[in-house]
């Protein structure tokens, strides 16, 4: 079950989004990386070892397709590890009361060259929006007919809201304006 929706299948990018959320709540996100990885028991391509700074921490992927098809499974099946430690003694959380204002969601989806990691994205996110960023997810990530022969299509849904007040459209053009310029800049990303 996909937990952000339940009525979808899960996928790798909500398994990692959900480890995100979980690294969220033990305030450790910031320091929080994917890298791409392999298991024998885990498919190629769909398998990454998780990192906090220089630690890691467990890995996530999913299961093999000949494992899959030995054990008689008809659907995808995803799994992850993580150490105990590293979810339990997270930073010390900070209380942040709920905002009573409205958030602001916009869908980006940008080619990029296969080598970018969504990881490095999606840090570029954080890092852009900053304390206005209140979720991003993968929502879509496309490789085949339509996009360039190297190239790979991501799309992030990158929500904004304030604490104290509703922004305004020129705080939000803001941000997605620099995050699509940063993207452009740093990984010669295209806006889709």
């Amino acid at each position: 079950v996909n937990w952000s929706n339940p009525t979808s299948e899960a996928d790798f990018y909500a398994i990692k989004s959900d480890i995100t959320a979980l690294f969220k709540l033990a305030n450790n996100v910031e320091s929080l990386a994917f890298k791409a990885s392999s298991d024998p028991a885990m498919h190629p391509g769909q398998c990454a070892e998780i990192y906090i700074g220089n630690a890691r921490v467990g890995k996530v992927g999913a299961l093999h397709p000949s494992l899959q098809q030995s054990l008689g499974l008809t659907t995808a099946v995803y799994m992850f590890e993580l150490d105990y430690v590293a979810v339990a003694h997270g930073n010390v959380v900070k209380f942040k009361t709920f905002s009573k204002f409205p958030s602001v969601r916009r869908d980006l989806a940008f080619v990029v060259d296969q080598q970018v990691t969504s990881a490095k994205l999606e840090q570029t996110i954080y890092t852009r929006a900053a304390n206005l960023l209140s979720e991003v997810v993968i929502f879509d990530m496309y490789q085949g007919k339509g996009i360039e022969s190297g190239k790979k299509s991501i799309g992030f849904g990158v929500t904004l809201q304030h604490s104290e007040r509703t922004l305004n459209d020129a705080e939000v053009n803001s941000v997605f304006t620099d995050i699509i310029e940063t993207f452009e800049k740093e990984f010669s990303a295209t806006l889709r």
